[in-house]
């Protein structure tokens, strides 16, 4: 008896398995399921979001059940759909004139079944960004939480085309805080001080360059000088929020406000203490100590000291190591900033 060779399908026939050709022409219309049965599609309601995986399911049953006609394609849909689907379809000039793959179209035209593949647009990924170089990104989880939300947006828009290569690449380095990203275009011109500015760094360079620094230093010592570090623990505190940060995504909420509580415990704690030496020392009538206490530079010249090494870094990176003003400049950064030296060449 003559065969034929099918593919795995739901009736159980393993792929290249040979059935009897007999069998095949006993399939037709009659032997598709009926509605509501173990074998049939889902009954179809008009949901944009399940239009696409009802068509390849019905698809597949006409492959089945050896259907080639567009009559029968046509006629047999309308059973597995919605009272309120089905007079809709039966509306349709394809449907009446059994254009099956004219009716197939309208089907996923008409019921939207592209608004269910919809995920992203540009202004999704404009508002990430800017969300996102708002926040602080001083350890490593920060910056893999940032990579692990970026990519999902714009990847998705890549591969729709929406965006190429070039403002992939663009709106990752823009969502990067200011700050980090002066350190990380430090270490990249180091790497390559010829490169063509004109074209944005690559996300892999960036991604590793940036896992690389995270892991070799701790960043909060990158932004303040240790020599300003008082007794009451200021490093200790951000060592504290970093550790804090380190913890995974699905923390629960009573677990970040019992680590939010402690925070200001030992903010408390280490107020007290402070409170505590300034009276000591005033008991003590020590002249010296009487004077009004230093103040502690304002924020607003910490942003501007900061601004000031961020402008000597990139100063740094555009000359030659045999500039005459190369050695007279880094000595000038170096001392607003010793950590200076851990990202720029020295004379």
């Amino acid at each position: 008896m003559p065969t034929i060779n099918t593919h795995s399908d739901s009736t159980g026939n393993a792929a290249g398995e040979s059935i009897p050709t007999s069998h095949s022409s006993s399939l037709s219309v009659l032997t598709m399921p009926l509605p509501g049965t173990r074998n049939a599609p889902r009954k179809f309601k008009g949901k944009s979001s399940e239009t696409e995986e009802f068509l390849d399911i019905y698809d597949r049953l006409l492959r089945q059940n050896n259907i080639t006609s567009n009559e029968d394609k046509c006629k047999s849909i309308t059973q597995y759909c919605s009272s309120k689907v089905k007079s809709f379809v039966k509306a349709l000039t394809s449907y009446q004139e059994n254009r099956w793959d004219t009716l197939r179209q309208n089907l996923l035209d008409l019921y939207d079944a592209d608004l269910a593949t919809t995920k992203y647009r540009q202004k999704d990924l404009l508002k990430f960004v800017k969300e996102s170089r708002a926040k602080p990104m001083k350890n490593l989880t920060q910056w893999k939480r940032y990579c692990r939300r970026f990519i999902p947006i714009a990847g998705y828009l890549r591969t729709k085309k929406k965006i190429n290569e070039d403002e992939y690449a663009t709106y990752f380095w823009a969502g990067i805080p200011k700050s980090f990203r002066a350190i990380l275009e430090a270490r990249l011109l180091a790497k390559d001080p010829s490169r063509d500015m004109s074209t944005p760094f690559k996300y892999e360079e960036v991604e590793k360059v940036a896992t690389a620094y995270l892991q070799r230093d701790k960043f909060p010592s990158m932004l303040i000088d240790s020599d300003s570090e008082d007794e009451d623990g200021t490093l200790s505190d951000l060592s504290d929020e970093s550790s804090d940060s380190d913890s995974s995504d699905s923390d629960s909420d009573d677990e970040r406000e019992r680590r939010k509580k402690k925070k200001k415990e030992k903010l408390k704690s280490a107020l007290k203490k402070s409170q505590k030496k300034k009276r000591t020392a005033k008991d003590d009538g020590d002249e010296e100590d009487e004077k009004p206490a230093k103040r502690r530079p304002s924020a607003h010249s910490e942003q501007k000291k900061h601004d000031k090494v961020e402008g000597l870094i990139k100063q740094l990176n555009r000359m030659n190591l045999d500039d005459a003003d190369y050695g007279a400049t880094y000595y000038k950064a170096l001392k607003i900033d010793n950590d200076i030296q851990k990202v720029v060449r020295p004379p």
